[in-house]
């Protein structure tokens, strides 16, 4: 894997070699985001609504229907913070033509929360 980012504890990756396909769907961004080492999630993006279309018949294929907030907009969720092992969410921007997939762990999100809370109740302890 190459780093192509860091901010703080966290890194993004890009692996060499991943075919940049799902199904029929050519991939422009595959990123694999890690926190203080382990796993936190993994962002697709596809360009144009061919693309996107088809990344979408495979997610629907693989993951179901999802939650779609407003039948007029493109973006459905699966999963919650609150139950499951994994969040996914998939829009389409109609404007940039850009379509994205996220994928996040939920374990690693509230790990990532408590890191942070915590951290606010040590600053606040020792910073004022």
């Amino acid at each position: 894997m190459t780093a192509i980012d860091t901010e703080g504890d966290t890194h993004t990756y890009e692996r060499i070699g991943d075919e940049m396909k799902i199904g029929n769907a050519e991939l422009t961004v595959l990123k694999y985001f890690f926190w203080k080492g382990k796993l936190s999630g993994i962002g697709i993006k596809t360009k144009g609504y061919s693309n996107w279309a088809a990344l979408k018949d495979v997610v629907f294929e693989k993951f179901g229907k999802g939650y779609q907030r407003n039948r007029f907009i493109e973006d459905y969720l699966w999963g919650s913070f609150s139950k499951g092992k994994t969040v996914i969410s998939l829009e389409y921007n109609e404007f940039s033509k850009v379509g994205t997939l996220f994928l996040y762990s939920i374990e690693v999100e509230k790990q990532k929360a408590e890191y942070k809370k915590q951290q606010a109740k040590e600053g606040a302890a020792s910073g004022f």
